[in-house]
């Protein structure tokens, strides 16, 4: 048996979903599953979705409403298939500062509520019971780092110092440092990739380093998307995994 995780991201371009790929696929690895299926990844781009990049799936925008539309009815039809849906924004609050992210609350009610609508009638259409319903929207997970994906890439603080200083900036090796000192205090830094030279250029490379263990211990935002997929029950019989690979420039 096979399961198909759909990853969805609002960062644009092909390093975006690689980065995400990463962090998923070396999360699932981190428990221990048992059990023979195998789990694919793919790409929202190559499956054909809407575009949820660049912030258009919270645009109140008229042009982007048909898309939002669509990239809910997709999800649905993907839910009620029987596959898991994660889609990943950013926070863009600091964990302290959590109940206050709006793009949260824009999430559960411009795309979480209009999944649930369009499982809702699949389930009328077809004479289902509520918790198919409950069943299928569980599968829609929310990736969310706080303040922002950096937030979990550059807990990869030893690539991180070695990057900075073949690139000679070591005031950003020194903050690398301390951050490895202290694995809760990069939840707490509002923009942090505007901190360093390496910007989000490296969230790749970085991703493939990520102590999990060390930063899953603090208990903030990774912490939960490390929960919910440790504890949702599609999940719990998985061992092997077939990542998603860049495709050739060439």
């Amino acid at each position: 048996m096979t399961l198909s995780i759909l990853l969805l991201t609002e960062d644009t371009g092909s390093e975006g979903v690689l980065c995400i790929n990463r962090i998923l696929s070396r999360l699932l690895r981190c428990f221990d599953y048992q059990g023979t299926p195998l789990v694919t990844f793919e790409p929202g781009d190559a499956a054909g979705f809407p575009n949820a990049g660049g912030n258009r799936w919270k645009s109140n925008s008229e042009r982007d409403a048909d898309s939002t539309r669509r990239l809910c009815a997709g999800i649905a039809t993907r839910l009620a298939l029987g596959d898991l849906v994660v889609f990943h924004y950013d926070a863009d609050v600091t964990w302290s500062k959590q109940k206050s992210s709006d793009n949260v609350s824009t999430f559960a009610r411009k795309i979480r509520n209009a999944v649930v609508q369009q499982l809702t009638a699949a389930a009328q259409r077809a004479n289902r019971p509520e918790e198919w319903i409950s069943t299928c929207s569980a599968a829609l997970i929310e990736l969310v780092p706080h303040y922002s994906i950096e937030s979990w890439t550059y807990q990869a603080t030893e690539a991180g110092t070695k990057l900075c200083a073949q690139l000679g900036a070591v005031n950003d090796a020194k903050r690398f440092e301390l951050w490895s000192s202290d694995r809760g205090l990069l939840d707490e830094i509002s923009q942090p990739k505007e901190l360093t030279c390496l910007k989000n250029s490296h969230n790749v490379e970085l991703a493939s380093s990520i102590p999990f263990d060390e930063v899953i211990r603090v208990g903030k935002s990774l912490a939960v998307f490390a929960g919910v997929l440790r504890d949702h029950a599609r999940l719990s019989h998985l061992t092997t995994f077939a990542e998603y690979e860049e495709p050739n420039s060439g």
